[in-house]
């Protein structure tokens, strides 16, 4: 019958459906009998359908092979479907336990809403830079327990932001009256800051001759926009240290910038690299490069992950504004350079004067432990610093101040009688004429200190001397201008 069938005879084909029914049905353990039940049951799915199609090598048609291949398939359907029901059922199953192993609910209370109340919400602007997770990459349990004491007071806790200037014209205006000489400075610092509502990660590069106060310029950026600052020098770097080592080594060691974020304590800050392009490194040794690892923390993408290499663990950087100073910005690697906006600063000039002088002087002051009072510069020290100074270095500027400052601090406390320096002027004939002349001669006396000619010491005393004639001269009807 199969041969028949096989053969094309469709009566054969029909009558075979019988035959493997009867051999199907039959009890005890027979040879193939998976196969023959497959084959039923593919049969009655087709109704002894079959497509002609021939044993490869034979004339012969496959009748049976189509029949059980179908029997197969639904079988396999039906064992899925019934495993999905039973896991289904097990699931519930062991749903229903643990709920009736959880105890009942507690009703909110009172007490539960001041507490949730109490709770403190972040602020807005605020992030968490240092998650749970951090402590994953730790590896050991003892360098985890050594990373929960480093990050103890920042792990889990949000860092606030810093919100931009709400005006930013004042911003700018206060800038340029303590450094008139870096306007274009201070405007890339603001357009890259654009409509943020809080200090976001921008990259700029101050670049300028030695003494033209790039550097005092970051710090007031920080002090007049109400941002902490943390300082690394790149021109003492040899090595990657800025990037630190791993937790995982025995010679670990923090990198600058999480350091920076457990000092401050802050989502925002400036971290200001001065004389960035000197320094050094190499790739051809283990010590590493400084500038292969600003490529990623100056990255505006990488920068929102950047892969730490002290936590093995990507830190947000996006709040982190970088202030860079250089010489020489065009020696820095074109990669680097890509990544950051480079500002001209150039020297002041002898117009910027009467705004420096100033300053220089209170900082001396503080600088020496004195009144920051004792710096209000006269008519005559102006005069003297600005023939010593033409413009240039700042450098230069503090060191004629310190001289000025000092031939006034170290005059002798009390002058000789003013009566015999009188009787030398009595060719001069008005008082207001006296002082003119007087004014002149220390006008003189200070330049030459100013030039390194004088003595600061021996400045100091003629200085002196001078103004305490002057104090001894009747005050006349109307005062000179020049006096």
């Amino acid at each position: 019958m199969y041969h028949l069938a096989s053969l094309g005879d469709r009566l054969a084909a029909d009558r075979l459906r019988g035959v493997v029914a009867r051999h199907a049905r039959r009890d005890g353990a027979v040879e193939g009998r998976a196969a023959l039940i497959a084959t039923l049951l593919g049969c009655e799915m087709l109704d002894g359908f079959y497509t002609p199609q021939c044993i490869p090598g034979t004339q012969r048609y496959d009748v049976v092979g189509q029949w059980r291949e179908a029997g197969e398939e639904y079988v396999a359907q039906v064992a899925l479907a019934t495993r999905e029901r039973v896991r289904d059922a097990i699931v519930e199953a062991r749903a229903s336990e643990r709920e009736a192993e959880e105890p009942a609910p507690k009703h909110a209370s009172l007490a539960g809403f001041r507490k949730a109340a109490a709770e403190p919400t972040p602020p807005a602007g605020s992030a968490v830079i240092f998650p749970p997770s951090v402590l994953e990459g730790a590896g050991r349990s003892d360098n985890v327990k050594e990373l929960q004491r480093i990050l103890k007071c920042v792990l889990d806790v949000p860092l606030p932001g810093v919100r931009v200037p709400a005006d930013w014209d004042t911003w700018e205006h206060a800038l340029l009256a303590r450094h008139p000489n870096g306007g274009q400075f201070f405007l890339v610092i603001r357009r890259s800051q654009g409509g943020r509502e809080f200090w976001g990660h921008a990259v700029v590069c101050a670049d300028g001759p030695a003494g033209a106060g790039k550097s005092a310029m970051c710090r007031s950026v920080a002090e007049v926009s109400g941002l902490r600052i943390e300082r690394y020098q790149c021109d003492n770097a040899s090595d990657n240290s800025y990037g630190g080592t791993p937790i995982r080594w025995v010679s670990a060691q923090q990198d600058f910038i999480t350091a920076a974020f457990v000092e401050l304590k802050q989502r925002t800050f400036i971290a200001m690299l001065d004389e960035v392009e000197k320094a050094g490194g190499s790739r051809d040794s283990n010590s590493g490069k400084l500038h292969d690892v600003l490529l990623g923390q100056m990255d505006t993408e990488t920068a929102a992950a950047w892969p730490s290499n002290f936590l093995c663990h990507p830190v947000d950087l996006t709040g982190v504004l970088f202030l860079c100073t250089a010489n020489d910005a065009s020696s820095l690697p074109t990669p680097l350079r890509d990544r950051m906006v480079v500002a001209r600063v150039d020297e002041p000039t002898a117009d910027h004067l009467a705004a420096l002088a100033p300053q220089v002087a209170r900082e001396v002051c503080r600088r020496q432990g004195l009144d920051e009072r004792w710096g209000t510069l006269d008519a005559i020290e102006m005069a003297s610093l600005a023939e010593a100074w033409p413009g240039g270095s700042i450098r230069r500027l503090v060191r004629l101040v310190e001289v000025v400052l000092q031939a006034r601090d170290e005059g002798p406390a009390a002058a000789p009688p003013a009566t015999n320096q009188e009787s030398d002027m009595q060719h001069i004939e008005t008082p207001a004429a006296r002082r003119e002349a007087l004014a002149s001669l220390t006008l003189h006396v200070l330049k030459l200190a100013c030039a390194g000619q004088v003595n600061a010491i021996d400045a100091a005393a003629v200085s002196d001397a001078i103004r305490l004639i002057r104090a001894a001269l009747p005050e006349p009807e109307e005062a000179s201008d020049a006096a």
